[in-house]
């Protein structure tokens, strides 16, 4: 070795005192290796101050290039005058004054000259073992020892040289053998990754090692310096664009993830374990070393290696318990053993600051704000979680999601431009969503891509390709080709032709993705069930269900939402048992899945008291409401909406058992909450005040009852008007309800006959079209005009049975009413048929009245004595209107209003 060079590298070591300098207005701190210049801090590339210091330590003394070369810049090639140019940056960081104390020496060196100070703060490690540079390394006789580059108590390592060839190596030693287990282990794991996984760059290679005889030490390859140290040096992180720390960041991330995939955890990860080696081509490889803190996670991977002598004794299994706080997980500091998620997690930290730029700053709360892309912020919080559960699954997901973070922008931007054009149609179309609030795939699905684009944004696993495929569906080949469904006799086409030839082409355009298919045909049912199609909207359903459940499975959540939206066209059609056996079914399919969400459960809940409010079980249905309310959303519009029915469902419930007393403090404590009303729409508003006049029409406040239907029947008017006739066309029908219940029968049948035209122009077959003509033919009953009555009782019925059968609780209110009005006009036959097939239970579902055993005994009574009814004998029975307050426990409003929603 040049006796030149082991000059100045023992003069480099044997320093052990560390100061703090000042003169001027500078301060420079050895222990902190940090300059201030009038108080304040300099941000300065780190060989310059290392010179600085060479100067300050040998202050009033010349000290020459070649020293300089050779202690900072440890003799390596560099370029020329990089000496002068450090002394350049060195000068203007110091400012004129500061500057004036470093003295150039023509053609031989610097030298600091002027009043100095210098306090001790501290020291540099002292060796244990007689090593100093210069030393050859005990057993190496060939390689001299140059710099001592850190250690701690138990441990020390060294960088030396070849005296010969030049080689450079490190040496970690243990001198008294307190640290031979961890030199072991990380012989060990080596020899796992080196025998299962190849050599590779992205790991410190490990040449030999000598656990026989004291001082024992492991040999490596020399890996570059430490990633501190090497940003410390000049090469800034923040100085890198996001791209190339993402690179950069990516390489350790590899080399994690390959040593987990042989079972090996590293339990140590931080900068400071990772090595960064300058490349032939320019560039940077990182380098990760220091496994002897790592953790064998497989025993059974010992057992091709053991024949190379080393003994493991258990140790590679056991915890070191070694590691850095700050990059220590949760878990970990809670006392749990260590898992691939709590390197993970330790990987999160160092991506967090990779992505900021500075390994200084710790991952505090607040962190968010630093990171702008939310992408990124996603990762992290995927990879930083508190609960390890909620992390991602492997370091591997980690890098995958970093690798394909330009594709995934692109899909995103894809998908906020699909949410764009939702928002445009919701705004447009907010009064169809108050129809299906249990649905987040609407009309809207079909219309703007809403429940598509939404749900597959937040399971952001959806290609924007596949995305892109599903909004070209929606947007070209059904909304523009609606020209082409045009005719002279219908110039403007209906939602229903629409929504039908989208049903007639969707399968062939995803003839090879069941899971878009089957997606757009939850939409399209739930738009075709909005309009009242039920049969085609039930075979739409069912191909819904069976295509997304081919495509994700059964549990999957785009299947069980398709499987609730089945449930709910079932109850609209009062196909009660049909409904509870599918709610049961995506009961368990909700219970075995592991991605069951609060907004499922908070659905599923909802539903059943839906359920048993129509079977007008309404103590059930008033439990699974509060049950559903008491589930915590999180805040988005979606939970606020929901939320708000639920609700204005209980209101109703309440209703229904007779306690309109809590009904109403139910009702204003409900419009008494902050709500936004833009967000709800106004049908959802107008429905819940509705609820709220029966409320005050049954405390006796009918006139204010009153006030309150028409406010709530303006709304609607003005909000959405006849552009939305199944809407308006439903509260319409419940005003009627309302009217005669009051004895206003002119006024009811008014607003009966107007929402009945609105619905037959939704349907012919609308059921809450029938239900309106059943009640006009009450009316037409008891103001005496039993022809109409006959007439339109006789019509109702026979669309009932043809679509529910003769047991059904419409099909038997329609028959009660036409078997009293047969009976009245002297056709006692044909009353006696209808009278005996009629049943209690059914009539109070389909019309609320507690009172129909009373009702219906009369009616078979004079049935079953044949003969025809004088005028006026039922109408007490039937036809009574009582006082406010005094109304039956139950009102037939209820069900037409939500069976709507």
């Amino acid at each position: 070795m040049d006796p030149a060079r082991s000059r100045t590298a023992m003069v480099k070591t044997s320093k052990t005192a560390l100061f703090r300098y000042r003169f001027g207005t500078a301060e420079f701190d050895e222990a902190r290796f940090e300059l201030r210049v009038a108080g304040l801090p300099v941000d300065i590339q780190r060989k310059p101050l290392e010179v600085l210091a060479k100067l300050l330590a040998h202050a009033g003394e010349v000290v020459t290039r070649e020293e300089l070369l050779d202690t900072v810049w440890q003799g390596r090639p560099t370029v020329d005058n990089v000496v002068a140019n450090a002394i350049a940056k060195l000068r203007a960081a110091l400012n004129p004054e500061g500057a004036s104390f470093i003295i150039t020496q023509p053609r031989v060196g610097y030298r600091f000259h002027g009043p100095l100070e210098r306090t001790a703060v501290g020291r540099h490690l002292g060796s244990r073992l007689d090593l100093a540079p210069g030393a050859a390394v005990p057993g190496r006789p060939n390689f001299l020892l140059e710099n001592r580059l850190g250690g701690s108590r138990d441990n020390e390592v060294w960088s030396a040289r070849h005296a010969k060839t030049g080689e450079l190596r490190v040496y970690k030693f243990s001198p008294g053998g307190e640290s031979l287990t961890e030199l072991k282990r990380e012989a060990t794991l080596y020899r796992v990754l080196r025998e299962n996984l190849g050599e590779r760059p992205d790991f410190a290679r490990i040449i030999d090692w000598n656990f026989e005889t004291a001082p024992f030490f492991l040999e490596c390859d020399y890996a570059g310096e430490s990633l501190i140290a090497w940003v410390a040096s000049g090469q800034g992180l923040a100085a890198m664009a996001l791209e190339q720390r993402l690179e950069l960041f990516l390489q350790i991330a590899d080399a994690v993830a390959a040593a987990h995939s042989v079972g090996v955890l590293h339990k140590d990860l931080k900068p400071a374990n990772v090595l960064m080696d300058p490349t032939p081509e320019g560039g940077w490889q990182a380098r990760l070393s220091d496994f002897g803190s790592g953790r064998l996670l497989e025993a059974a991977r010992l057992g091709d290696i053991t024949g190379s002598g080393l003994s493991t004794s258990g140790s590679i299994l056991s915890d070191s318990g070694s590691g850095t706080a700050h990059y220590l997980a949760p878990e970990l500091l809670a006392g749990q053993p260590p898992t691939v998620q709590s390197d993970l997690y330790a990987l999160g930290v160092m991506l967090y600051q990779f992505v900021v730029g500075d390994l200084r700053k710790p991952m505090a709360p607040g962190w968010e704000r630093d990171v702008s892309d939310p992408l990124l912020r996603l990762d992290l919080s995927g990879a930083t979680d508190g609960d390890p559960e909620q992390r991602l699954g492997a370091v591997s997901d980690l890098a995958q999601r970093l690798r394909r973070l330009d594709a995934r922008r692109e899909e995103r931007r894809a998908q906020q431009q699909v949410e764009q054009r939702a928002r445009e149609a919701q705004r447009a179309l907010q009064k169809s969503r108050a129809r299906r609030p249990w649905l987040m795939a609407t009309l809207l699905t079909l219309l703007a891509g809403l429940g598509a684009s939404l749900f597959l944004y937040r399971q952001a696993s959806i290609s924007s390709e596949r995305l892109q495929a599903v909004n070209d569906f929606l947007y070209r080949d059904v909304l523009a080709n609606t020209g082409a469904l045009k005719t002279d006799s219908d110039p403007d086409p209906g939602m229903r032709r629409v929504l039908r030839h989208a049903a007639d082409t969707v399968g062939e355009r995803f003839a090879n993705d069941p899971g878009s298919e089957g997606w757009i045909r939850n939409g399209i049912a739930q738009g075709l069930t909005g309009l009242g199609d039920y049969s085609a909207a039930e075979q739409q359903q069912r191909l819904a269900v069976d295509l997304l459940g081919r495509a994700y499975g059964p549990a999957h959540p785009r299947s069980l939402l398709a499987r609730r939206g089945y449930a709910m066209l079932l109850l609209e059609q009062s196909r009660f048992d049909e409904a509870e056996a599918v709610l049961s079914a995506v009961d368990n399919l909700q219970r075995s899945a592991s991605s069951s969400s609060p907004e499922d459960a908070f659905v599923l809940q909802a539903l059943r008291g839906m359920l048993r409010a129509a079977r007008k079980d309404c103590s059930g249905a008033l439990k699974d409401l509060r049950s559903a309310e008491a589930i915590a959303l999180p805040p988005s519009p979606e939970s606020s909406y929901n939320l708000f029915n639920v609700r204005s469902w209980i209101g109703e419930t309440l209703n229904c058992l007779g306690q309109h007393d809590k009904a109403l403090a139910h009702y204003r404590e409900l419009f008494h909450s902050p709500y936004d009303a833009a967000a709800l729409g106004p049908a959802l508003i107008a429905y819940a005040r509705l609820g709220q006049a029966n409320a005050m029409l049954h405390n006796g406040q009918q006139e204010g009852a009153g006030a309150t239907l028409q406010a709530a029947l303006r709304q609607l008017e003005s909000g959405i008007g006849d552009s939305d006739p199944f809407t308006l066309g439903q509260a319409l029908v419940v005003a009627g309800r309302f009217y005669m219940e009051t004895g206003d029968l002119e006024r009811a049948a008014g607003y009966l006959q107007r929402g009945r035209q609105l619905l037959l122009s939704v349907d012919e077959r609308q059921e809450k079209a029938l239900n309106a003509q059943r009640m006009l033919a009450s009316i037409d009953y008891c103001r005496g005009d039993l022809r109409p009555a006959a007439a339109r009782l006789g019509e109702a019925r026979a669309a009932f049975v043809t679509t529910w059968g003769t047991r059904a609780p419409d099909t038997q209110a329609a028959s009660f009413w036409l078997a009293a009005t047969l009976l009245e006009s002297g056709e006692v036959e044909g009353a006696a048929r209808l009278a005996k097939d009629l049943d209690p239970a059914a009539l109070t579902i389909a019309m609320g009245d507690a009172k129909w055993k009373t009702k219906l005994a009369a009616l078979q009574a004079h049935t079953r004595a044949g003969t025809p009814l004088r005028r006026g004998m039922l109408p007490t029975e039937l036809c009574a209107v009582q006082a406010p307050g005094q109304y039956s426990t139950a009102s037939e409003s209820g069900q037409i209003t939500r069976q709507g929603l």
